[in-house]
């Protein structure tokens, strides 16, 4: 899969899940380190490469749901989760959404106000495969929060 491809999946995806086209959206590759996995926190030296697979993130703001965010994963069979943004981001289930609610609680906690929104994920980067599957989610949603 492209990017492109990703981004035609998720655009008809949106479409179908919420009724409308998506406003706004992000991606980011999968990653591996060709040498220093673990040392770059220690000050030592690190080399990471950028995979042709990705991950895509389209979405709009929800004013009707103002602190309610809605997303959909296709690599998870479609599944839609909704959660509040006032609980305090515990974490909760299905376990994927804890990536989503780790980004909207660390920018609500550095001072920005986060909306309710909607959103969908396409990915082609292998789920647990070693190649930073959950650091592409997270990069690929900041865009909800920086436009």
């Amino acid at each position: 899969m492209t990017t492109t491809d990703a981004v035609s999946r998720a655009k008809a995806l949106f479409k179908s899940k919420f009724g409308a086209d998506a406003e706004v959206g992000g991606a980011a590759p999968g990653r591996v380190n060709l040498i220093g996995e673990h040392t770059d926190y220690c000050d030592g030296f690190v080399f990471p490469l950028a995979l042709q697979f990705s991950t895509v993130v389209l979405g709009r703001k929800n004013p009707a749901h103002a602190d309610t965010v809605v997303v959909c994963s296709e690599a998870q069979n479609q599944e839609t989760a909704e959660f509040a943004i006032s609980d305090g981001m515990k974490a909760g289930e299905p376990a994927w959404t804890n990536y989503v609610r780790g980004m909207v609680s660390i920018y609500r906690e550095n001072g920005f106000d986060v909306p309710g929104f909607d959103a969908v994920v396409c990915t082609d980067v292998p789920i647990g495969g070693g190649v930073s599957s959950s650091a592409a989610l997270e990069v690929s949603l900041t865009f909800q929060y920086c436009h």
